[in-house]
């Protein structure tokens, strides 16, 4: 199923490119976005960049499940 970014409409193939392409827009926009969903659902901001970054995020898992 196509994942659609809820800022510019963009369509990936799956929720991690989705993740990487909001992620690594550099623009206030998606920024502003990102900002937001990890204030209101509780998600380390600086974490989900890194396990995005190191590739360790585990899709299975929610964005704001404890650490190991």
């Amino acid at each position: 199923m196509a994942c659609k970014c809820p800022v510019c409409k963009k369509t990936d193939s799956t929720v991690g490119a989705l993740v990487s392409h909001i992620v690594n827009s550099h623009d206030a926009a998606h920024e502003k976005w990102l900002e937001s969903y990890c204030e209101k659902n509780h998600v380390d901001f600086g974490r989900l960049i890194l396990e995005q970054i190191n590739g360790n995020k585990d899709a299975a898992k929610p964005l704001n499940a404890p650490l190991k």
